[in-house]
């Protein structure tokens, strides 16, 4: 055994030993817990208790106080509603408990399996049976069978039966076909026959009656259902005679027929066709003409007129939908019946649906500035601006800058310069006009227009002069001549015995130390001995040189340096001519 919660489990199969003591028994009166009745009772309460605990005490052993299951019965062949439940849960004892129409109910303990039944074993005895699989359970208290138009019974036995001691003769709700319509009976419960004709039901001068086993009525024309109480709808249902050209209205107990509308007559026999059109000589407006038709008549609406309905004319829109003849250069005005179609601007009227173009610039008729001039178009102008002018919106015109756009035509010595609608080829510095278009050169030299120095000379070019600089000079800059030292460059020509020295604008030639110029370009030795321009010592002579002279030493002296003499001692050098019998005793240059 195992606990869970407050329920006891057991393996349902292992009470089935138990089940033939049960199936000898009656059931107690109530379930019992405990008590000293007998070996039986004792064996029946732990049976029921393990089933009650496995299944959910409550819902086995009691809807209300006094309530009771059965097991391994059922009431069979009064299910009106089966559905399964949760198991361990309270399902099936709370819907019968909502239901009227539950009596009682089977539960399928190993499925969880809930059948609310509408009748009780009492009721019907013979369908109480046994089931291995189920449990039967009655609800307590429970409505009376018959006592409400959802629970009828088949008879006043039935009745009798279900409530035993409590039924009493009084009215019932009965079914005896369960067709589903229940009825109210009055029961006899003596003789346990029903009276289904209680007058004070039957309404509408019904006929009622009673059969052994039901009853039979009759509902006077017009009436139907329980007690004749409720209204045939011939109209609805077809069970009417009207005409075909009839409405029918039903009422109570019966209908009536009404031509319809455009007939008259009867609304059964006859409906015969009204003439509107002669009948009402206004049944369509002034815009239509009025056709009769069958059961009705139309109203033909005009050109320029559309139906709205059968009888009524409304004003067609010719310009809304399209239907116009209103030539492109007009607008469409749309009026009562018609339209008319209106000349735009720059358009006038030739005949009612003509426009001709205005000639806006042979009337006068326009608004151009002066630098442009009017060309007409179709429906208006163009103010087409004048050459050297560009139009800037429809009716301005701007300047062109020919100059900045580069649509000129000047020479390459001139320059643009933008006039209002044209422009002029201004000449350049240096050129002057020839003709408007034309620029020729300015000789400035020839002019005296110019500007250089005294050591450089005038030379025209084209739109402009140079200053040249005269030899020696050379230019620095457009206008500055400077000199050219021609020693340091080297471009001098000089003889090798004169050095270069730089003049301005030129050179001269200048002869060395010992020389001198003999024109202007050639240097002759000086002879320095002849002119007495030397300086030698008086022990030396003057030997003249290219372009300088030497001092020699006389004889006894020698040279000590370039210019200096000095006595050469014979007799120490051995270069005297002295006896060996003598001695050499040297003497101031011998």
């Amino acid at each position: 055994m195992k606990t869970s919660g407050s329920f006891l489990n057991y393996d349902i199969m292992s009470l089935l030993p138990f089940t033939a003591l049960l199936k000898e028994a009656s059931p107690p009166p109530k379930c019992q817990r405990g008590g000293n009745e007998g070996f039986w009772i004792l064996l029946v309460v732990f049976v029921l208790t393990s089933i009650c605990s496995n299944i959910v005490l409550a819902q086995q052993c009691g809807i209300e106080k006094g309530s009771y299951s059965i097991y391994q019965k059922m009431l069979k062949g009064h299910t009106y509603k089966t559905f399964k439940t949760w198991p361990k849960s309270l399902d099936c004892r709370d819907a019968c408990l909502s239901d009227v129409r539950c009596q009682s109910y089977n539960f399928m303990f190993l499925k969880d399996i809930c059948e609310l039944n509408n009748r009780t074993k009492q009721a019907r005895p013979k369908d109480f049976v046994k089931d291995v699989e189920r449990y039967y359970m009655e609800r307590i208290p429970r409505v009376s069978l018959g006592s409400i138009p959802e629970l009828p019974a088949d008879s006043c036995s039935e009745i009798k039966a279900s409530e035993g001691g409590q039924a009493v003769s009084s009215s019932y709700w009965l079914d005896a076909t369960r067709s589903g319509n229940s009825i109210l009976a009055r029961c006899d419960m003596k003789t346990e026959v029903a009276d289904y004709c209680i007058k004070h039901l039957w309404v509408n001068n019904a006929s009622c009656v009673n059969h052994p086993v039901n009853y039979l009525c009759w509902c006077k024309t017009g009436w139907t259902g329980n007690y004749c109480g409720k209204d045939i709808d011939e109209c609805s249902n077809g069970d009417h005679g009207c005409h075909g050209k009839a409405y029918c209205t039903n009422t109570k107990g019966a209908f009536i027929c009404t031509c319809k509308l455009g007939y008259h007559g009867d609304g059964k026999v006859s409906c015969k066709d009204v003439n509107e059109c002669k009948k009402n000589a206004s049944a369509c407006p002034a815009q239509a003409s009025c056709v009769n038709s069958i059961g009705s008549y139309r109203c033909n609406c005009l050109s320029g007129w559309r139906n709205r309905g059968a009888h009524t004319c409304i004003d067609v829109d010719e310009c809304l939908v399209g239907s116009h003849s209103c030539p492109s250069n007009s607008r469409c005005s749309n009026t009562p019946g018609s339209y008319r179609c209106i000349c735009l601007a720059g358009w006038r009227n030739q005949g009612p649906s003509t426009c001709v173009d205005i000639d806006e610039c042979s009337e006068g008729s326009y608004s151009c500035q002066s630098n442009s001039q009017c060309s007409n178009t179709p429906g208006s102008y163009r103010c087409i601006c004048l050459i050297g002018w560009r139009n800037q919106g429809p009716s301005t015109c701007v300047d062109i800058d020919e100059c900045s756009k580069g649509s000129y035509s000047c020479q390459l010595n001139s320059q643009c310069a933008n006039t209002p609608g044209s422009y002029r080829c201004v000449c350049l510095s240096g050129w002057k006009n020839q003709g408007p278009s034309t620029c020729v050169d300015i000789d400035e030299c020839s002019e005296g227009s110019y500007s250089c120095q005294s050591n450089s000379r005038c030379l025209n070019t084209p739109g402009s002069y140079r200053c040249v600089c005269v030899s020696g000079w050379k230019n620095q800059g457009s206008s500055t001549c400077v000199d050219i030292n021609e020693c340091s460059k080297g471009s001098y020509r000089c003889q090798s015995h004169s050095r270069c020295s730089n003049t301005p604008g030129s050179y001269r030639c200048v002869c060395v130390l010992g020389w001198r110029n003999q024109g202007s370009s050639t240097c002759v030795d000086i002879d320095e001995c002849s002119e007495g321009s030397y300086s030698c010592q008086s022990n030396s002579r003057c030997s003249n040189t290219p372009g300088s002279y030497r001092c020699f030493c006389v004889s006894g002296w020698r040279n000590q340096g370039s210019s200096t003499c000095v006595d050469i001692d014979e007799c120490s050098v051995g270069s005297h001519s002295c006896p060996s019998n003598s001695r050499c005793v040297n003497t101031v240059g011998s």
